[in-house]
């Protein structure tokens, strides 16, 4: 059985890669992958 990192790890990796720019650049990649295929991704949503 794999474990899953808990809330305050994926917390602290999301903000990370907000701090550096990098998840704007993945929803970038994300849209063009989806283009393709007529369709698109224009946000997240946040639970916390």
């Amino acid at each position: 059985m794999t474990r899953l990192p808990d809330e305050t790890t994926i917390l602290q990796f999301k903000h990370r890669l907000e701090a550096y720019g990098i998840a704007a650049q993945i929803l970038a990649v994300v849209n063009e992958i989806l283009a393709d295929k007529e369709l698109r991704l224009e946000g997240v949503r946040h639970f916390c």
